[in-house]
C-alpha cells in the first residue's frame, strides 16, 4: 500500500524496515526456528534486494522507482 499526499509519499509504517524485520522474527518464532540475524544485519542486507524511498521499503517488481 502506498499513500500519496499533497507533498508526495506519506509514510506507511508497514513498509518500514523495523516492521518488516518484526514480521520476519514472528515467522521464525511461529516455526520454532532460531532467528538468523539481528536488525542491523537485516537492514544492511536490504540494500541489494529492495528500493527504499522516504524510509519505506519497496520490492523492484512493485514498480516504485526512486
Amino acid at each position: 500500500m502506498v499513500k500519496i499526499g499533497e507533498d508526495g509519499l506519506e509514510f506507511v509504517a508497514e513498509r518500514g524496515p523495523r516492521m518488516i524485520f518484526d514480521r520476519m522474527v514472528a515467522w521464525f518464532v511461529r516455526h520454532n526456528t532460531p532467528v538468523p540475524l539481528r536488525l542491523t544485519s537485516f537492514k544492511q542486507g536490504l540494500g541489494a534486494a529492495i528500493c527504499c524511498s522516504d524510509g519505506m521499503i519497496f520490492l523492484p517488481e512493485q514498480g516504485y522507482r526512486v
